[in-house]
């Protein structure tokens, strides 16, 4: 049950942030005034609906307070993203640090993903590339060889990969971003359970049945958005997310329980009762989304995802908790991007 409960709750946390921009096509300000809300809205809706853009990432995530499993990474990276034609292109340069169990180990990879193809270069050793589904499966992107750290890195990079490609029409930057949180922090806990990776690529477009029943949910309740003063020329919002309350409404708690327990058809009261549940281990949880906003462009330059989750409910550990914070920033939106097939390249084959 404790492997269930980790995995369902990471995945969750991914889906919270898919949803979150369905407010922005209901009649709700979310305490901002007219003006403010119309540049917040538009500036999401603009850079979601990009189909083209380059970005640059700073990620640290420790997991402290479990004993005999402390894990964490601080990783920096960047890249280019397109999805405006048949041949989805997507590239990554990242390098950092994982810790598995307080022992740190480097990361140093590349990857470029053309069509259906995609190519790696682990720490320099060369590129081996292939089709998606068998380069997903190699040693090359499953990191085996790292432990926890490993799981990690995998899950990050399968929900990367996974999300942009999967972007048949915008939403690659949601899509990158809520893949690389949901599939680190999954993959993590994954493999500290035994299980591998427990988040796949997919971002928002994978979210299922449940998030797709939510088109018409007031999440209005639960999410506060505050103007802050300008930084630099850019306008500021903050968006709080009370996410134990949104979880164990009425509206929501039915759903979460039913894709806890793999059910299908209506929400019945055992599922509401089980979504209940795992709302409570959300208690005392602070998860906030800022953003910087280009008033002039109404795109969004500047993300920053931090979240604080106590673990004691879940591990029984006292003083368990999990820390995460994902800055990112995005520019050259339409403009062209080119990534090309890498000069060398080992190819693996099908089944290897």
């Amino acid at each position: 049950m404790k492997s269930l409960r980790f995995g369902v709750l990471f995945t969750l946390l991914a889906c919270i942030l898919a949803v979150t921009p369905s407010v922005f096509a209901q009649d709700e300000t979310l305490g901002l005034s007219a003006d403010d809300f119309a540049l917040f809205s538009a500036a999401n809706a603009n850079s979601v609906a990009a189909e083209s853009f380059a970005y640059d990432f700073a990620l640290d995530m420790a997991v402290t307070g479990l004993e005999d499993n402390v894990f964490g990474a601080t990783i920096e990276g960047s890249g280019e993203v397109s999805t405006a034609d048949a041949t989805p292109m997507f590239s990554l340069l990242a390098t950092g640090t994982t810790a598995n169990e307080g022992e740190e180990m480097a990361t140093d990879i590349e990857i470029r993903v053309i069509g259906d193809m995609i190519y790696v270069n682990r720490a320099g050793e060369g590129w081996q590339g292939g089709m998606q589904e068998d380069m997903m499966a190699s040693e090359s992107m499953t990191f085996s060889d790292m432990g926890t750290a490993g799981g990690m890195l995998s899950g990050m990079i399968s929900g990367v990969v996974g999300g942009v490609v999967g972007s048949t029409s915008g939403g690659a930057m949601g899509n990158m971003v809520v893949g690389m949180m949901g599939g680190m922090m999954g993959g993590m806990m994954g493999s500290m359970m035994g299980g591998g990776a427990m988040m796949g690529g997919g971002g928002m477009n994978s979210s299922g049945g449940m998030m797709g029943d939510l088109a018409s949910f007031d999440i209005a309740e639960f999410i506060v958005v505050e103007r802050l003063e300008d930084v630099d020329g850019l306008a500021q919002f903050s968006t709080s997310i009370d996410v134990a309350g949104m979880l164990g409404s009425d509206a929501m708690a039915g759903m979460v329980g039913m894709a806890i327990m793999g059910g299908e058809g209506e929400p019945n009261p055992q599922a509401a009762m089980m979504g209940q549940m795992i709302a409570g281990f959300f208690e005392g949880m602070t998860f906030t989304l800022d953003q910087s906003i280009n008033a002039e462009t109404e795109t969004v330059e500047k993300v920053l995802v931090t979240l604080n989750l106590p673990l004691e409910g879940m591990s029984g550990t006292e003083g368990a908790a999990l820390e995460f914070s994902l800055q990112s920033e995005f520019s050259n939106y339409g403009e062209a991007v080119t990534i090309e097939v890498p000069a060398e390249v080992t190819m693996i084959e099908s089944g290897s």
